[in-house]
């Protein structure tokens, strides 16, 4: 059994950021950019690019263990299974300008739009982002791996679940 975990953080030191860039997560080379957190590579089953703002981290932990060893065709052959919990939450909300937004805001009660439940909540405290599952690995040669992973989300809002097929352990 291994037990292996990662932790990311992305912050704005100053300056002001362009709303496009928001979504990308800066990394070291091969992969430059990544876009967004969320999803397959970051927070697996919270959908990409849910966790947005100026700085924000991610972590994930994993507990991998092979269940079988075996050789066909002369190849080395082993399968994993792995469960892990994956979170992310910003931690420097992005400042907008908030001129073009009506007020009221939809969802007052008694406002022209209704008593419909609110599109915004602005001063909304920001609190992690969950994501949980497991997953299956065939590894060749103990350095070819199809990873196959399912991820869950922990609330409704954050998405529902996510299927995710990759070459080689996330990380």
């Amino acid at each position: 059994m291994n037990f292996v975990y990662r932790l990311s953080y992305q912050g704005k030191i100053s300056g002001e950021m362009p709303f496009y860039l928001l979504p990308y997560l800066y990394n070291t080379a091969p992969h430059l950019t990544t876009d967004g957190v969320g999803g397959s590579k970051t927070v697996r089953g919270v959908r990409r690019n849910r966790i947005v703002g100026d700085g924000f981290a991610f972590g994930n932990v994993e507990l991998r263990g092979k269940v079988l060893r075996t050789t066909v065709f002369n190849q080395n052959v082993y399968i994993a299974l792995s469960a892990f919990a994956d979170a992310g939450m910003v931690t420097q909300k992005y400042k907008f300008d908030t001129s073009g937004i009506p007020e009221p805001l939809p969802g007052t009660p008694g406002s022209e739009y209704g008593d419909r439940p609110s599109v915004f909540d602005l001063e909304a405290k920001e609190i992690p982002h969950l994501g949980f599952g497991g997953g299956v690995h065939l590894a060749i040669n103990q350095n070819f791996i199809i990873a196959v992973d399912y991820g869950f989300a922990a609330k409704k809002e954050d998405g529902d679940s996510g299927l995710y097929i990759n070459l080689n352990f996330l990380f």
